[in-house]
């Protein structure tokens, strides 16, 4: 076993540099998406509003039709529960 030969090296090398540019990438949309929340808010919390109540819709049909377990996805509910509460001061949101 020798020294690995340049197109290994090579294919290493572009790797970590496609993981690099998928990282920075990543960062700018959530950069971006970040800008577009504040500058709307109010279609932002019509958004988050919508999500919450499709995710509260998607936990009872997990809990009738799948027959998931009632503890976890009742305090996943409590928690969305939460969620809306603290969305009515959107986007000031006091935590205490």
């Amino acid at each position: 076993m020798g020294l690995p030969s340049f197109f290994v090296l090579l294919v290493y090398a572009a790797g970590y540099l496609m993981l690099a540019f998928a990282a920075v990438c990543l960062a700018c949309g959530l950069y971006y998406f970040a800008d577009l929340a504040e500058e709307y808010t109010v279609f932002t919390q019509q958004i988050i509003r919508w999500t919450i109540a499709v995710e509260l819709l998607l936990h009872v049909a997990l809990l009738v039709f799948e027959r998931f377990p009632l503890f976890p996805t009742s305090l996943g509910m409590a928690a969305h529960v939460l969620y809306f509460l603290l969305l009515r001061r959107f986007p000031f949101v006091n935590v205490m």
